[in-house]
């Protein structure tokens, strides 16, 4: 599976991101992949659903159900702080690895 961690900037999920999934194009299909999204506010958490919505229909990649939208009272520096954001950050890498097991055939 693959875990794309980016940054959302006025509503939307940074440039770097898109850029990313077309120049890797195919390298995409059949992944399993999970997001990861840090934001200065909390009117952005949908920002991640173009991305996903392209990556299922152009690559038929599977997406994880849950996202980690984090802002910035989440972090403490270049740290984690929140116990609660913590907590949902290893669900989502579980569920990646989950996902990515049952789909590939060794659950």
């Amino acid at each position: 599976g693959i875990l794309i961690a980016a940054p959302v900037y006025n509503y939307d999920v940074a440039a770097t991101a898109k850029n990313m999934i077309e120049l890797t194009g195919s390298s995409w299909e059949e992944k399993i992949v999970g997001f990861l999204c840090a934001a200065g506010g909390t009117s952005s958490y949908m920002a991640v659903m173009a991305y996903a919505n392209s990556l299922m229909l152009d690559f038929r990649t599977v997406i994880i159900p849950r996202f980690v939208y984090a802002t910035g009272d989440a972090f403490d520096g270049d740290k984690v702080a929140d116990k609660k954001m913590v907590s949902r950050i290893e669900q989502v890498a579980d569920d990646l690895v989950r996902f990515t097991e049952a789909l590939r055939g060794k659950a």
